[in-house]
């Protein structure tokens, strides 16, 4: 129904031994999000929290905010606490997995996955920690009764798996990104999502079916993502491998934000996922979605004007390039499979 897992061409057109061209193809659709309109609300967020394999509590907290925005629903607060408890878990899991199943991919070594292998159930354990009932992403918010001890293990599980990664694998890679000389690496001068974009981003979103294709804010293309959340200085390949780190130390402190608006003849929903900032727009007619509209992170990141294309050109094409091109990728979206292409 939705293409969930996309995947990512990115053809680097070489002159005079330097990248002269960046193409980028991605299988993900946009206009996915439109299939949802004609749907009750509470047959969408439902959809939503089963059929996206990554970053799935995201996409569900996002339509939640927007749909109860639109409808004028009132959330308790208790309930806001436990959607950040929520995404919190899924965040940290989806940065965690990335690093221990693709970093070791660029350094020539074979992954380690025991480690995270309890991420995924950890992420399912604390919906149900939360919500025994299983209605987490019904509108308005289901049968909440947090388990405190379910969820203390949850933290636990978090912290373990960020205690193996971060100073194993992610250390390693960060000294040898350092030690090659790359720290600089795919600096662009794409400026970082400011944040406060989410209001006026919305305006935009409901106002134009496609602008969530090629987005900007002010007619500016800008960053989004952990290095938008957790500024190192610069926007080069290093400041980016640590700002992920830095989210995921930052998030076994303290949960993320989520925002909801009522505005623009609907409700819009932002949510900070693992790889950016992420904006439902939904207009309700009589108890019915009547359009449903996503700008996703992937949109800014692997934009034409984007950090990515704007961050390979001009970079030298020797014969590390594609091992370059790729970490690159894994710094700014690490969720989709991308594929190097030189000519």
């Amino acid at each position: 129904m939705f293409p969930l897992e996309a995947a990512l061409t990115v053809t680097l057109g070489v002159e005079d031994g330097r990248v002269a061209r960046v193409a980028i193809a991605s299988t993900r659709s946009p206009q996915a999000a439109r299939l949802l309109a004609g749907r009750a609300p509470a047959q969408a967020t439902q959809l939503l929290s089963t059929v996206f394999s990554l970053c799935g509590t995201a996409q569900t907290l996002a339509a939640l905010a927007a749909i109860e925005a639109a409808a004028g629903t009132a959330v308790s607060p208790d309930h806001h606490t436990a959607r950040r408890q929520m995404l919190r878990a899924e965040t940290v899991a989806e940065h965690l997995l990335g690093m221990a199943r693709d970093w070791p991919e660029v350094l020539g070594e074979a992954p380690d996955l025991s480690a995270v292998k309890p991420l995924r159930p950890a992420v399912a354990a604390c919906r149900k920690a939360l919500y025994p009932d299983g209605d987490w992403h019904r509108p308005g918010g289901g049968r909440l009764a947090p388990d405190e001890a379910a969820l203390e293990s949850v933290s636990g599980t978090l912290k373990s798996a960020a205690d193996h990664v971060l100073p194993g694998i992610a250390a390693r890679l960060l000294r040898r990104v350092a030690d090659a000389g790359l720290t600089e690496f795919g600096a662009s001068p794409v400026p970082l999502m400011p944040p406060d974009a989410a209001g006026r981003l919305g305006e935009r979103l409901a106002a134009d079916a496609d602008f969530a294709a090629l987005p900007d804010l002010d007619g500016t293309v800008h960053e989004t993502g952990p290095l938008a959340r957790h500024p190192m200085g610069g926007n080069g390949l290093l400041a980016r491998l640590q700002a992920r780190g830095a989210e995921v130390n930052a998030l076994l402190l303290s949960p993320p934000p989520l925002k909801a608006e009522e505005g623009w003849g609907g409700g819009l929903g932002a949510v900070e996922a693992a790889r950016g900032l992420l904006l439902h727009h939904v207009r309700l007619d009589a108890g019915t979605i009547a359009d449903f509209r996503i700008l996703a992170p992937t949109e800014w990141n692997l934009h034409p004007n984007g950090p990515l294309a704007l961050g390979l050109v001009g970079t030298a094409a020797d014969e590390g390039l594609e091992w370059r091109a790729r970490l690159l990728c894994l710094a700014l979206d690490p969720c989709v499979a991308c594929r190097i292409r030189v000519e």
